[in-house]
This record gives C-alpha cells, structure tokens and sequence, in this order.
C-alpha cells in the first residue's frame, strides 16, 4: 500500500532532507559572494525563490541562518575584526532575513573579552581614558555590532576589575592610617611584610582622621587620601556614573569594598569626610571636597549613610571639645554653646540639630552630675532644687525622663522645694496649694504620690520643730523655741485649709510640754497678728498638737499683764 505520513512526520522528513539544502545554499551564495557584500541583496532574490520550493517552517529557517552565521562569524572572533569584515558580515545577517538581535548573543561570546581587553587597554596605566581612547572604543563598540547597553556591562566588568585592586592598596592604606605600629608591624608580619620605619604608618591609631586643625603634612591617613581620591578621579574620569537627569543625584552602576566589613568602609569614608572639610590646604580640600560624594558611593555608601558617618565624626570631636570645656570651666559658656550650635552645623555641612542634641546631651550629663551632688549636700536649700530646675527647663530637658532620676531621688528633690514653700509667711494656703501642683508636675509625681509626700513631709517638719522648741526652751532659749513654734503654727494652718489631707501625728512630747509651748507661743509678741494686740487663732495649732483649748482666764490674764 502507500506510505501514508501525518502532517507532522511530513514536516519533520521535510526538515530532514531540506534543512541540509538550505543551509548549502546559504554558504554557497555567501561563499561566491566573498568581498563583495553588494552582491549578496542580488543573490537573495534568487536563494528566495529557491527557498520557498522547500516549504520549510519559519523556525527551521532560522535555526539554518543562525547555524550558517555562527559558522562565519567563528574565524573572526577573539580579535578585532577589520571594516571590510564588519561590512561582509552585517551583508550576510541582511542576507539570511537576521536582524541585529538575533545574533546579539553570538557576537557578545565572539567578541566580548576582547572588547574588555580593549577597555583595559584604553584605560592604560593611569586607568584614565583620554578622549582619543574613549572615541577609539565607541568605534570598536560599533565594529562588534554590540547594543550600547551591553558594551556597557562589559565596560562595567573591566572597571570592577580595576576597582578591586584598588581596594587592595586602599585597604593597606586604611589600616596603615588607623592601626597602631605594634598592631600593623604584627599584622604585616603575618603577611610577610616589613613595616620598618613606613612613614605613612603614623602608628596612633583609634582617632580614625580626628584632629582639631589638621594641615596637609602629617595628615592622618595622607596615603589612604590618596588611594581614594585616585579611585574616585578614576570612576568619573571614565564616565563610569550614570547622571540620566539634571535634578536627580548620579547612579553608581559599579561599587567596590565588598570583601570590607560595613563598618570599615564607613571608617575609610568617615576619615575622607573629616579630612576634607578640615585640611587647611587649599588645593587638596577642593580636590578631596570634589571626590568626597564618589568615594563614598564607590564604596556602596547610601547618600543617607555617609551623612550619619560624617556626623559620627563629627560627633567624635564635638564630645571632646565638650568634655575639654567642661573640664575647664564645669560648664558650656554661651560662646562654646554658639561654637556648637551655629558654627559648627555650617563648617561641617550637617544639620543644626544634630549639634542642638549634642550640647543638650552634654548638658544633661552636666545636670545628672549637678543633681547627684545636691542630693548628697547635708543640707539642700529649695533654692539649689529650683536654680535645677531652672537649668532644666532652659534646656528643654525635664527632671524625670531626660535626666532619668529614680522615683526616690526625685520625691527628695520633691519635698526640699515643698518643704520651703509650706514654711513660707507671705503665702495664701492656695498659693502654697499651687506652688507644690507646679512642683509635683516638674518632678514627675502622681497624685497620691505626692500627697502622701507631703503628708510624711508635714508630720516630720512639725515633729522636728517641736523637738527642737523643746530642747529650746529647756535651755532657756524662748527667742529659739518660739520661732521653732511658729513654723508648727504655718504647717498646721496648711494642715486645717487644705482638703483631703489625712496627717496622722504621733508625738514623741509629752502633752503638758506641747500645751507649755502652745501658751507660750499664743501669748508671745509671735502669737499676735502682724504685732498687734489681736490673738492669732491658734485653733489649727491646738488641734495638730492634740492639747485643749488654752482657758479665757489664761489669754485675759496674759491680755492684763
């Protein structure tokens, strides 16, 4: 019977018997067309009609261009190819219906490495390209048929290469500005490499850059400037950063430091930064403050991160001009606050509010300092507590939070400042009511915090008064004993006005003393309103001391004298 096929099994014998045909017939119109380029459109009007006898589909004709392709393009790769070359090959893409994209993949394995090689070569050995070098690869670009885009990432590739044995002598250059010469010399040694006496390994160390003045000599880190400056000039110098518009910042397509723990690259950057705005040379702080962005960037540095760098150095020496300050004098006068708070924020670039915190943290360390002192003085008067809080408040700063006093500290604080506002003559009950809501608030206490504070305060103020009226007035000193009784008097008038204040007095005086001194006192000039003949009502007084009220015949006898 008759061989019967499906319409694939016919396709795929059509493949096999036309795809060798077609792909014969591709070489030999190529082949007769060698050096001449102009023929092969000619050629391609006949190879068409040919073609189309073969019914083959779309993909196997491909396949059979790209096959016939790689096989021309294979002697001319791994060298630069010449324009006559160029010209043949771009014929007989057009001449097998392939476009540029089609065989991008094959010229890039063709003729990459040696257009990487050629970057390396056009950078030279100052790694700068001229602009003869640059104008030189664009050409070559065109001749390999590369995308801009992909000539790029090669591109891309040889400078990573340059970068990282940059970072080699950049990273020598670091631990030579920062190491000691003990640690270096062990360092080198375990590496093989002498240290002796290296002039650029300055042997201190831990200042990380940080001098108050520094001049070009001597600068900490020269080398490592120097390293970094060259890696930037290098990066720009070659076009290597993206800039696609005006108003936004450049992308950094290449970085290098990756083998660099964070935190060293972030040291390297900051002895870049602190060096830049403080060198005193001229001309190397313009060059070093035109570099500083790149570097940082090269590095793989956000902008965000290389200003948090940039104010931990500057941090660094703030700290210490505070604490030499502070030294000095104990405190910041106005002109270091002015150093701090305006001229340091524009010298430096960084925003004034970074230095605000840094003098209201060096204050509030002052203060901690202050509070401890007062809080160990045997005698703490009312005015040191509100001259603190004085000092406090003019900081912005509040006694409980900023300056992080425990809860007993701050009740001792507390009751000095009330204890003077109970005893003071010249204010209402309100007034004193007012003056300890305004003390309680400034001290951070809660209601009943404060209550009982004050209640405890009161019964040992009046017990302690007492006492002393009566070790007073067993020695003969009734002046004393009075102006002792007279305080008890105020506290027990607060005690009788004020609402709500429970005060449970436990007296240590024998109740015929506490009526002594009551009588005492009612009968004295003290015991006279604002000196005159009228009694001052010594109810509240009689009523805290727990006595009975004094007789008529006692206060008329008094009157009769």
């Amino acid at each position: 019977g008759l061989l019967e096929l499906s319409q694939a099994d016919e396709e795929t014998a059509r493949i096999e018997v036309c795809q060798p045909r077609l792909r014969k017939l591709y070489m030999d119109s190529i082949e007769k067309s060698e050096g001449q380029p102009a023929a092969l459109p000619l050629a391609k009007l006949a190879l068409d009609a040919e073609k189309s006898k073969y019914q083959l589909p779309q993909e196997a004709v491909e396949e059979t261009a790209l096959e016939v392709y790689k096989a021309r393009l294979e002697p001319l790769g791994g060298r630069v190819i010449k324009a006559p070359e160029k010209s043949m090959l771009d014929a007989t893409r057009k001449f097998m219906g392939l476009n540029e994209d089609d065989v991008r993949m094959l010229h890039l394995k063709s003729f990459g490495p040696i257009y990487e090689s050629s970057a390396h070569e056009a950078m030279g050995t100052n790694g700068i390209m001229s602009p003869e070098a640059k104008e030189a690869l664009a050409q070559l670009r065109e001749r390999f048929g590369f995308k801009e885009e992909d000539a790029r990432k090669i591109f891309y590739n040889a400078v990573q290469k340059r970068l990282d044995q940059s970072i080699e002598k950049v990273g020598e250059a670091w631990e030579e500005a920062t190491y000691t010469k003990e640690a270096l010399a062990q360092l080198w040694k375990q590496r093989g490499k002498d240290v002796g006496d290296d002039p650029l390994a300055d042997g201190t160390g831990g200042e990380l850059g940080i001098k108050d003045t520094p001049v070009l000599e001597g600068v900490r880190g020269s080398e490592l400037m120097k390293e970094l400056t060259d890696m930037a000039d290098f990066y720009v110098g070659n076009d290597v950063l993206v800039q696609d518009m005006k108003d936004m910042p450049p992308e950094y397509p290449v970085t290098t430091g990756k083998g660099l723990e964070d935190k060293v690259k972030e040291e390297m950057y900051g002895i870049y930064a602190w060096n830049t705005v403080t060198c005193q040379d001229t001309v190397n702080r313009d060059k070093w403050e035109r570099c500083k962005p790149h570097v940082g960037a090269i590095l793989g540095l956000s902008s965000e991160k290389m200003m948090k760098v940039l104010i931990r150095m500057v941090s660094r020496w703030a700290n210490m001009f505070i604490k030499q300050k502070m030294g000095e004098n104990g405190k910041l006068s106005d002109e270091d606050i002015s150093t701090l708070t305006n001229w340091v924020p524009t010298f430096f670039g960084i925003d004034k509010d970074v230095t605000v915190k840094m003098v209201q943290d060096a204050n509030k360390g002052m203060l901690v300092s202050k509070v401890l002192r007062l809080l160990n003085m045997p005698k703490l008067s009312s005015k040191d507590v509100q001259q603190l809080r004085d000092d406090v408040d003019s900081w912005d700063l509040t006694l409980e939070k900023d300056l992080e006093l425990t809860r007993p500290q701050l009740r001792s604080l507390f009751c000095v400042e009330v204890g003077a506002t109970l005893e003071e003559p010249d204010l209402t009950t309100a007034q004193k009511q007012d003056a300890i809501e305004v003390s309680r608030e400034a001290f951070g206490l809660g209601q009943k915090e404060a209550a009982d504070e004050v209640a405890q305060l009161l019964v040992s103020r009046c017990r302690g008064c007492l006492v002393n009226a009566v070790g007073d007035l067993m020695q003969g000193n009734e002046t004393r004993a009075l102006k002792e009784m007279q305080i008890v008097g105020f506290l027990a008038s607060f005690v009788d006005a004020s609402d709500g204040l429970e005060v449970q007095m436990d007296w240590d005086v024998a109740q015929s003393m506490r009526h002594r001194l009551l009588r005492l006192y009612a009968t004295s000039p003290m015991g006279r309103e604002d000196g005159g003949a009228k009694h001052v009502d010594t109810g509240a007084l009689e009523r805290i001391l727990d006595v009975d009220h004094l007789p008529e015949t006692a206060e008329a006898a008094v009157d009769a004298s």
